[in-house]
Parts: C-alpha cells; structure tokens; sequence
C-alpha cells in the first residue's frame, strides 16, 4: 500500500514537472513575440516573467514586480500582442490566453486592455444640410416593379408570415431646426452625396416593406410610407365643408394638432360622428393615416 502511494506521489511530480516544463518552454518564445512587438515602445520595458496554465486558459504574467496605471499601455500595442500570442493557447492545449498585469491602484491582475487609453468619446453635431445635387429618377421596368413594389390592384398576399404584424422603423428624418417651427433638417448632412435620412426609408419602403407584405405579413412604419407628394391634410379647425359633425362634442382640453381637437362621449350605440372630407385634385392612390 504504501509502495502504492509513493508510486502515485511519483507520477503526479513528473506530471507536475511535465506541465512546468512545457510552461517553461513556452516562455521564451511569448518573450521573443513581445520584444518585436513592442521595439517601438523601448520606455515600457514590457516583460513577460511566468506562464501558468489554469484550466483551459493559458496566463501570461507581465512585470510581476511592477504595476501599470490606466492609459499607459498604447492599444495598439496589446492588441497585437494579443493576436500575435493567440496560438500559444493551441500549442499549451488550451482553449485561449489571457495577458496579465497588475494595477497599481488596486494591486490586483488586471488584463492589458484595461490599461489602454479610453476612447474619447465624439458628440455628434448635427450638420445643416444643404444638398445642392438635384434628384434624378431612375427608369422604371413595369415587370420589375410588378414583383418589387405590391399595388392594391393585387390580390391579398399568403406566405409564411400570414397573420403576423410588423413594425419598421427607419433611422433619422427630417427634425424641426426651430423652436417656430418654421424650418426644418435632417438629422444627418451630406457624406458622398448621400443623406443617411433619405437612404434608410427608401430602403425600407421600397423593398423590405413590399417584401414583408409579399410575404403576408400586416406592415406598419412609424416614418411616412406614402410616396405620393400630393400631401393633403384636414382637420377639424377647418370647419365645414372639410369637416362636418353629429351628436354632441366639444373641443378636448388642452391643444390638438395646429389648433384644437374635438371630444365625444362614447356608448354602446353610435351618438356622434365626425365626418373629415379631402379635396383630392390628383388621381392617385393615398395612404391615409389618423391622428388620434
């Protein structure tokens, strides 16, 4: 029993040698990687002393007898390091490399990357834009467009989305440029002659939109859907003949849409009804929306 247990004894220091001695060997050359690495930073005097392999994870210990502060390491730097050290972690049989300096403020291991500089972070401003490239339609093949763009000529769509609804919502658009509300501009300027405003909901609304509706899907966008440019509003503070009602109301208590809006009591049964008749001089499909 006891030749037993001094065998064992003897078999785990070999496999604890083995292990130190393959560290060992991987040492030199994770310090001849970092020394071509860091030539060009000679006052950081970068130096890893120890390897030790916890787990699937391979620890390389830099300047055990040092600490670094916060922003003293360039990130250029460690992240070569890292990418030129990753194959270690193969070679050790590990599963990937951890590079390990301590903090002076904590005296804790800290990985390299937390001593890189933070990255100032840039506040956006927005830019006026001023496109001054003119619009420039392109042709259209009435096949193409067929499948692209769904007309309600067609009939209703089936497809694996059939009874799902779909909300869309387009980055950026046009934003008020004053508290008067007189002006108005995008929230992105021109970079190569694009405005990012523009591309986003014509990329929604002429393919994705179409392709969800193809697909049977109930679409909904939170941008303007209608390409149409005869816009037409009514509302209520027009009065007649645009707007008519039935019934009781009044107007709400604090103000509508560019002026008032109108309340009803509401019933089991219809009492009121409010009637918003358009002037439409272009024939043309509208989409028609309600404010609310």
């Amino acid at each position: 029993m006891r030749f037993k247990q001094c065998l064992l004894t003897a078999l785990a220091a070999v496999g604890v040698s083995m292990v130190q001695a393959q560290q060992h060997s991987l040492l030199q050359p994770i310090r001849n990687t970092v020394n071509k690495a860091a030539e060009h930073y000679p006052q950081l005097a970068l130096q890893p002393d120890s390897v030790a392999q916890n787990g699937n994870l391979l620890q390389v210990y830099f300047n055990v007898r040092q600490s670094f502060t916060v922003r003293q390491l360039p990130d250029a730097l460690v992240e070569e390091l890292n990418e030129a050290l990753a194959h270690m972690a193969y070679e050790a049989g590990a599963d990937n490399i951890v590079l390990l300096a301590k903090d002076a403020a904590t005296n804790t291991w800290k990985t390299l990357d937390y001593f890189t500089p933070v990255a100032t972070k840039v506040r956006y401003q927005q830019q006026p834009n001023n496109d001054p490239f003119p619009d420039i339609k392109g042709a259209v093949n009435s096949n193409v467009a067929a499948r692209l763009f769904p007309t309600p000529s067609q009939s209703a769509f089936t497809g694996g989305l059939l009874g799902k609804t779909v909300w869309l919502s387009p980055g950026h658009g046009w934003n008020v440029a004053n508290s008067s509300a007189s002006a108005f501009s995008t929230q992105r300027g021109t970079t190569n002659e694009v405005v990012e405003d523009f591309g986003t909901i014509e990329t929604i609304n002429y393919y994705l939109l179409n392709y969800l509706y193809n697909a049977g899907a109930n679409v909904w966008s939170v941008r303007e859907r209608d390409v149409n440019t005869n816009e037409i509003i009514v509302n209520n503070d027009a009065g007649a003949p645009q707007y008519t009602e039935t019934g009781s109301w009044t107007d709400g208590g604090v103000p509508g849409y560019n002026g008032t809006y109108r309340v009803a009591n509401s019933s089991a049964t219809a009492t009121a009804t409010a009637t918003f008749t358009p002037t439409i001089t272009v024939s043309g499909y509208y989409w028609v929306s309600v404010q609310f």
